[in-house]
Formats: structure tokens, sequence, C-alpha cells
């Protein structure tokens, strides 16, 4: 600005114009701590997700340990089913997470 005298309406108008900055800048502020909201719910949602697969893979890692050869062949069968099921269980949930991620 230059050295001549600055009327109170030409101040008044700068005030106005920050005014609306402003209140653009807590807008722009406001929506973007509403998305982080969301955004944080769904990786909880997320975390809760892979922690109960986590918990299905141990499970299904002590199954796979407990295989003994004193299994008759049908006990055999019955744990390596219920074992090949979890485990597709387990592949489908990661690919929808990792598809929604």
């Amino acid at each position: 600005m230059s050295n001549k005298d600055i009327t109170i309406q030409e101040i008044e108008e700068l005030l106005k114009s920050r005014q609306t900055k402003i209140n653009i800048m807590e807008t722009i502020t406001k929506n973007s701590r509403i998305k982080l909201n969301k955004m944080n719910k769904s990786l909880d949602i997320e975390e809760r997700k892979l922690l109960s697969l986590l918990s299905d893979i141990t499970y299904n890692s002590e199954k796979v340990e407990s295989l003994d050869d004193g299994l008759s062949s049908e006990d055999l069968s019955s744990r390596v089913g219920e074992i090949s099921k979890n485990m597709r269980k387990i592949r489908t949930t990661l690919a929808t997470i990792i598809r929604k991620g």
C-alpha cells in the first residue's frame, strides 16, 4: 500500500475479506475433521477384522500342530477338512479387507 490515508471503509473491506477467508478455512478444517473421524472408524473396523483373522490363523496353526500320527484316517481327514474350510474363510476375509482398503 502507498502512504495515503486508508479510510474506515477500506479497513472494513479488508476485515470482511479476512473474515471470509477465515470462514472458508474453518469449513475446510471441519470437513477434514469429519473425514478423518470416518477414516479412523473404518481403520478401527479393519483392525478388528485383522485381529480376528490373526486369531483364526493361530487357531488353525494349533490344529495343524496337533495333527498326530495316531489319528485314524477319518479323524485326520475331518481335521484337514476343518482346517481347509477355515483357511478359505481367512483368505476370503483378507481379500475383502484388501479390496476395501
